[in-house]
């Protein structure tokens, strides 16, 4: 797309000098008859007496000369509002352009976004990719990452940046600002974003939800220096990680306790396997 944007930027260049030419050269036109014109009036002031005829030939001369100054005149006249109007469309084919240009870079946005959940069973490694999708794609520079227990019906602190001392610390379910934004299901995004937020009043929490099933929640504390709010764009990754990250979190849950069930089966069948072997059986004997 790059290339076709320089090719539409060369053309309009183009087009432009060779339209600033043209109008140099009707100005330098219209400037040589206005000469002309002024010429013809100063020798008629000079010849007064002349004949009738002479007179006439010179005031057709200079009609044919104004005529001509008039249609020039008028032909600027029109080629500066062509120019006026073609400006206007590349201004606006350049504002359309961009507007494409940043809807299919939201696109791509979202789908590496969407892989990169999904690309790992691995349980620290999805934590990894939520955390990088938080930096890089919705821009936060502090912000804590917690899974719910329902052990201890507790969000237990187990990822995020600028929250390292805290990690393992546990937010009960209960009647704070948090909970209630687990319990509401929804996004919660603060009217100022520019300041630094805490648990009672974070700049945007995301409650992640898996199949009406609470897994856990997003908390955004602060963003990075060079945003300042959150933009349409940043809607649609907390959609697409309040549902995908909830599944890539539940699948690798899933995925850990199945390898430790397997671990501990097949140190089961190990114990039976060396219990079983002849050379038992024979000590027994």
């Amino acid at each position: 797309m790059t290339e076709k944007n320089d090719e539409k930027s060369g053309f309009f260049a183009k087009f432009f000098e060779e339209g600033k030419a043209h109008i140099e050269g009707l100005l330098k036109q219209n400037e040589q008859l206005q000469k002309q014109v002024a010429l013809l009036r100063h020798e008629l002031s000079q010849n007064p007496g002349g004949s009738r005829e002479a007179e006439t030939d010179e005031n057709s001369e200079l009609a044919s000369v104004c005529q001509e100054r008039d249609r020039l005149a008028q032909d600027l006249r029109d080629f500066k509002k062509r120019m006026q109007d073609l400006e206007r469309e590349n201004a606006d084919f350049a504002e359309k352009y961009l507007q494409v240009e940043k809807e299919s870079s939201n696109l791509a946005s979202l789908y590496v976004a969407s892989y990169q959940l999904h690309s790992s069973l691995d349980y620290d490694v999805v934590l990894q990719r939520i955390n990088e999708i938080l930096i890089n794609l919705i821009g936060a520079e502090r912000f804590a990452v917690y899974l719910y227990d329902p052990k201890t019906n507790s969000f237990n602190l187990v990822s995020g940046e600028g929250v390292e001392e805290r990690k393992g610390s546990k937010i009960p379910l209960a009647d704070n600002f948090l909970s209630r934004i687990a319990r509401s299901g929804e996004l919660y995004l603060a009217q100022e974003v520019t300041s630094m937020g805490d648990d009672d009043r974070p700049i945007a929490a995301l409650p992640l939800v898996a199949e009406d099933e609470l897994l856990g929640l997003l908390v955004i504390y602060k963003l990075l220096i060079q945003k300042d709010s959150f933009e349409p764009i940043d809607h649609e990754l907390f959609d697409l990680l309040a549902g995908h990250a909830a599944i890539a979190v539940r699948a690798a849950q899933m995925h850990a306790r199945s390898e430790r069930k397997a671990a501990t089966l097949e140190g089961f069948l190990q114990m039976l396997k060396e219990v079983s072997t002849p050379e038992n059986t024979t000590e027994e004997s």
